[in-house]
């Protein structure tokens, strides 16, 4: 089947793009692989949908927008509209440390890493088979989920995300090389809120 068969049988979504700025929060589960094996799909499902329902309610009480959950994660965005009188930055680094406390109270198995990013994304939304659907794309989006995808462990953010939080968190400067990169790129682990 040629590329222009493909297109005239299943034409392009119609979906509507927005840029903007806005901080990305991506969770993931450490090491749910093995743990999927091991446990009973029921077991399994009824794990994930209390994690589903605590990390969607704390990501709205933190005034961000669950994009989606995929899987044992929560891919999620915080904007300076939504969060009032706080930056962004703020609301999603709080919402990373209740997530990670949370999670080990609901499962004290789970550990739960977190990637924090600020900068310009594309966001989409659109309807397809009755049911609306939403994206979020752009470097800034596959950085923060980059900083769960390797060997760290806890929260990490990127330097334009800690340069805003400046002193209301401890943190520790760590260097690692993104996939496909070819330089070292500077990350802050996130050890606690100063208030």
């Amino acid at each position: 089947m040629s590329p222009e068969t493909i297109l005239q049988s299943h034409p392009a979504l119609q979906i509507a793009w927005q840029k903007r700025q806005s901080v990305v929060l991506f969770a993931d589960v450490v090491g749910f692989f093995q743990m999927a094996r091991q446990t009973p799909l029921e077991e399994l499902g009824q794990s994930i949908g209390q994690l589903y329902g605590f990390w969607g309610a704390e990501i709205r009480r933190q005034r961000g927008e669950v994009i989606s959950y995929i899987g044992d994660s929560v891919l999620a965005v915080f904007n300076k509209e939504s969060c009032g009188t706080m930056d962004p930055e703020w609301c999603a680094t709080l919402t990373a440390f209740h997530l990670v406390k949370g999670t080990k109270k609901l499962r004290p198995e789970m550990e739960l890493s977190v990637g924090l990013h600020f900068g310009e994304i594309l966001e989409g939304s659109w309807e397809e088979a009755g049911r609306v659907m939403r994206t979020v794309l752009g470097d800034t989006v596959n950085k923060a989920a980059l900083l769960v995808a390797g060997k760290l462990r806890g929260i990490h953010a990127t330097p334009p995300l800690v340069e805003i939080l400046g002193p209301r968190v401890a943190k520790e400067k760590l260097t690692l090389r993104f996939p496909g990169g070819t330089e070292d790129t500077t990350v802050f682990r996130l050890n606690s809120l100063v208030l």
